[in-house]
This record gives C-alpha cells, structure tokens and sequence, in this order.
C-alpha cells in the first residue's frame, strides 16, 4: 500500500454515485515525465474538495497512454468512471485533440463529460497581441537585462527616479511560461516610464538594443506611438488580469465561469465599437501625427479582432452548458425548467415531481437568506442550504456542478509544491517520497492543540 492512504479509504461518506472529476498535466525532473493526477468533488457538508489521488512517472506519454493511467489509478481507489463528471488538462492536443485524446478515451466510458480546459485567458491575451507592432515580451527583457547584471547603470537610473520624485522599484522581468507575470512587470515600467525615460534619452545608444531604441528615441512631438502602444497593451492585459486572479481564486466554481467569461467578452466588444483604446490614449491622441493615430488605431483594433475570435472560437457563449450553470447562482430564484435542463445536460437521473418541491423549497429558505448569508461564498451558500433541508434530487446536481474545475490551477500548484520541495540540495529524493511529502501537504488537514 502506498504511503498516503487510499482516497477511497478516506472518503467514507463517498456516496457510489457521487460525481467527481480528474485533472492532471505533465512536468519534466531532468528526463523524468512526472504526472500528478487530481480529485475533485463535493459534499453538502464538506464542499468542494481537491486531492492528489497519485503522482507517479509516466514515459508513454501518448493519448492512450495517459488515459490507461487515469483508468487503472481511478480503480484502484473505487472510482466508478460512469461518476466521471469532467476531465482537466492543459489545450495540448494529447488532452483535448478532436480525434485521439485523453477526453475521447474517457468519453468513450461516459458520453456526458464536460471539458475543463484551463488557460483560455492567458491564451487569448497571448494570441491577441502576438502580431502587435510592439514585441512588449522582447521590450519587458531587454529593459530588465540592461539593467540586472550592472550597478552602475542601476545607481544611474536611482538618479532618474529621485530627479523625477519617483521611488525606485526594480525593474521587473515575465516568466516565458507564465503569461500573467507580464502583467506586473509592464506595470511596473508604466509606473516609473519618466525615469526610465529620462535614463535611456541620456545614455550612449550603442549600448541599447533596437528595441529600446525605437522605444525611447522616435518620437513623434512630445509622445512616441511606442508609448501609446504601451498603455494600450497594459490597459487590455488588466481586463484579463482581473478576470484570471478571479478564476483563479479557490472558492470560484463552474456556476461562476460563464458570468465572468461574458464578462470580459462584452468589454471588449464594448471597447472596440466605441474605438476606445484607453484612458491614454483617449487623453492624448491628439498629441499623435494623423499618420500614427491611424496606425495605432489599426494595430488596437487588430489586438480587439484577434482576442474575441479567439473566444467565440473556443467557448460558445450561446450555447456552453456553463452557461446553463448560471441558473444556479442564487442570484434570482431558481426555474424548474432551466435546472431540469442542467439535469439533462449531465445525464443526470432525478424523481422530477420531487425536484420540483426541492426547488420551491430552496426558494423560500433564499428569502429567508440574511446579509451575512449572502455575503458567503456560493459554494457555502449551497452547502448551508443543502444542509438545511432534506434536497437530495438538488444535492446530486449541485454536487454534479460543483465538481467540474474551470482552471487546472490545482495541478499547477502541486507542481510549484514540487519544485520546492525536489530542489537541488534534495536530488536524492525519490518519486515515492516526493508523492508522500506533496500528499500530506495537500490531502491532510490539521490543526496544533496547544
């Protein structure tokens, strides 16, 4: 038996035909390929639920291979695949490919399984300004390794930032793998652009890359179109910055997904009717040439196109079952028809006559809600209420819901556990040893008595 009990062993109120889902993703340890495999589900009582079911290595990293792996780790911990409500894993083929992937495998044992691809978002914002004509990735870099490795030129730009009555902040660089880390470091560029400014314009520009150079030297009267390009790309990151630190949050659920989605998706079509660009931009384009007003207007309205295409291609906002979700929120009272609808959707079996009492019922305990109520989160809000009232047919669809992941965020952290924890100074650490230090970390819960 493996060093941290079997999950089936833990969840002895794990009811045999709760719903439950499974992520996983890949990770290289030197020329290992190391696959955590994830649960999740929900209980009335304990809520939603997240736990390594294994960590293992894995060298047949094929479709099949992966899906035989998933299937043998699920039965040995007494996990019905027909219970399989969704599957999570990155956008690469091997998961989500059309023809031979791990959810075709796994739909082949449940029809009715739901896709919880993560990373929309930062692939959208990604592919939307990847043909911008300012390479911000490029930029972010070159400004940060001018800087990092030299002093001098640091003590030069502290020089800037006093004369300019800014506080010196390190210039901050982007993780290649991680798009949302740009997010903060063009921020902090924003932020101190009149020092940094103030440092390139008095500097040898044999020193500088191209890209600096074209950035601070080319201007076109007392602003540059790189400039404006600049504030554009911050002001269009924020939207999805915002967005993806809500999605990311624990207590967010597939109820929430669509809300937050359409969200964004109607902002931006706001912005590109209203040929708004940002608050920069809309304060001073005047001070542009006509000739790079209507460049910086093609390149903004180009970003705009490419992000929303981009998400009418890989999420139906018309017809997503996470759209059907919403019905769920608790913000209005609940319809019969739209919940039996989610039933339907997730093969769900219920008594119907019953489930409409069950839903007139949550309806009075809704008005009865006070402002500490509402105020909870709506995973708790759900559990107080299925734990106020016998709503077994509302239970299994709520529990079905809350289940599915909108994010593999889970999976990643397990990995960002494992990079601290298998470092260097540790390299003689086993795989098995590493599973048992990561599932007591994540699987057990304690508390200090004192």
């Amino acid at each position: 038996m493996s060093f941290f009990y079997s999950i089936s062993n833990h969840l002895l109120n794990f009811d045999e035909e709760l719903k439950f889902s499974i992520s996983s993703d890949a990770s290289n340890k030197g020329n290992i390929k190391l696959y955590p495999l994830a649960l999740r589900y929900f209980t009335k009582v304990l809520g939603i639920q997240n736990f390594i079911l294994d960590f293992y290595s894995e060298s047949n990293c094929t479709a099949i291979g992966i899906y035989k792996s998933i299937s043998e780790i699920s039965k040995e911990n007494n996990l019905k695949m027909h219970n399989l409500i969704s599957y999570g894993g990155d956008s690469a083929a091997v998961n989500y490919g059309i023809h031979n992937s791990v959810f075709t495998n796994l739909q082949n044992e449940n029809d009715f399984l739901v896709k919880a691809n993560c990373h929309l978002l930062h692939n959208t914002s990604k592919y939307a300004l990847i043909k911008h004509p300012l390479d911000i990735e490029t930029l972010i870099s070159k400004i940060y390794n001018h800087f990092e490795h030299s002093s001098k030129r640091i003590e030069q730009l502290k020089s800037c930032h006093e004369f300019t009555d800014l506080e010196y902040k390190k210039i901050l660089n982007s993780c290649q793998t991680r798009w949302l880390s740009l997010f903060p470091a063009i921020q902090r560029i924003i932020k101190n652009l009149d020092a940094i400014n103030l440092y390139f314009i008095g500097v040898n520009s044999d020193f500088c890359p191209q890209i600096i150079i074209d950035f601070f030297y080319g201007k076109s009267e007392d602003k540059s179109i790189e400039e404006f390009h600049l504030h554009f790309i911050y002001d269009f990151m924020e939207l999805f910055h915002g967005k993806i630190l809500i999605l990311e949050k624990e207590n967010t659920n597939a109820i929430q997904l669509y809300s937050e989605l359409n969200d964004l998706y109607v902002k931006l079509k706001n912005r590109r009717s209203e040929e708004f660009y940002g608050s920069f931009a809309f304060k001073n384009f005047n001070k542009l040439s006509e000739k790079d007003r209507i460049l910086f207007k093609k390149s903004s309205n180009d970003v705009y196109n490419r992000a929303l295409n981009y998400l009418e291609e890989r999420f139906d906002f018309k017809n997503s079952i996470f759209k059907d979700f919403t019905e769920l929120s608790l913000l209005n009272k609940l319809n019969y028809e739209k919940v039996m609808k989610i039933s339907k959707r997730l093969n769900i079996p219920l008594e119907e006559n019953q489930l409409f009492d069950e839903i007139s019922l949550t309806n009075s305990i809704l008005e009865k809600f006070s402002m500490d109520d509402k105020y909870l989160s709506l995973e708790k809000q759900w559990c107080k209420i299925l734990m106020s009232s016998d709503l077994p047919n509302l239970e299994k669809i709520i529990g079905a819901v809350m289940a599915i992941p909108i994010g593999n965020d889970f999976v990643e952290r397990i990995f960002s556990v494992m990079k601290n924890l298998w470092t260097d100074e540790r390299n003689r650490l086993t795989i098995a040893q590493v599973k048992a230090e990561l599932c007591i970390k994540f699987n057990f819960s304690m508390t200090t008595i004192l």
